[in-house]
């Protein structure tokens, strides 16, 4: 079963390695380090349909892939990646400066046709595609999934506090038009105060959570 991840992290942590419960992310050589982005669609993508294989693409640091190691029992996780110094830090990590940073806000490098082309032929017939974007794209993602018939089941909007406006959404994709689940997620309840919501979904991963 192929599993599809989209990685648009924009969130930056400036540390130069960032040390989870599992696993260590060195990211010296990538473009974009470690964000909230990544590490949300890490732990929310679906591995209920215990999938047999997962692809990650956009790579970057590789954190993505390592969460979903831990949290499902796939035999194959493959990435990819576009710059070869995050793809050799991804390598290193998994083992264990403006051009490179457009690169690595992968619709520049790999718009959003290309990737649901790709998407279309790479996906298992009961595969999930999953994807983080900004808001605002909703609708031009849903016309393309549309096209080559893939439907959301699932969308979880992202705001960094509860007064905040929705920055992010992380839509889920399947061949299968059925239900569809619309949630919210709040991260903070004040400066440094994470919620309970989001608590529960990074409490395996974080060190301090």
């Amino acid at each position: 079963m192929l599993f599809g991840i989209w990685n648009l992290t924009i969130g930056i942590l400036a540390k130069q390695s960032f040390r989870f419960k599992q696993f260590t992310i060195h990211q010296e050589r990538c473009a974009m380090k470690i964000g909230t982005d990544g590490v949300l669609l890490g732990a929310v993508a679906s591995v209920e349909n215990n999938p047999n294989s997962i692809l990650d693409i956009g790579s970057g640091t590789g954190v993505i892939a390592l969460m979903l190691a831990q949290r499902s029992g796939a035999e194959t996780i493959d990435a990819m990646e576009i710059d070869d110094e995050a793809h050799g830090q991804c390598v290193e990590n998994v083992s264990s400066g403006n051009i490179k940073r457009d690169k690595a806000r992968q619709n520049a490098a790999l718009p959003f046709e290309q990737l649901f082309e790709g998407v279309h032929k790479l996906l298992a017939e009961k595969g999930v595609f999953s994807l983080i974007i900004p808001k605002d794209h909703e609708n031009r993602v849903f016309e393309l999934a549309e096209r080559i018939g893939l439907f959301p089941f699932e969308i979880l909007r992202v705001r960094g506090t509860i007064d905040a406006s929705i920055k992010r959404s992380i839509i889920q994709f399947s061949r299968y038009n059925g239900k569809l689940t619309e949630s919210v997620l709040n991260i903070e309840r004040e400066r440094h105060r994470f919620t309970k919501e989001y608590i529960q979904l990074t409490q395996d991963f974080y060190l301090k959570m």
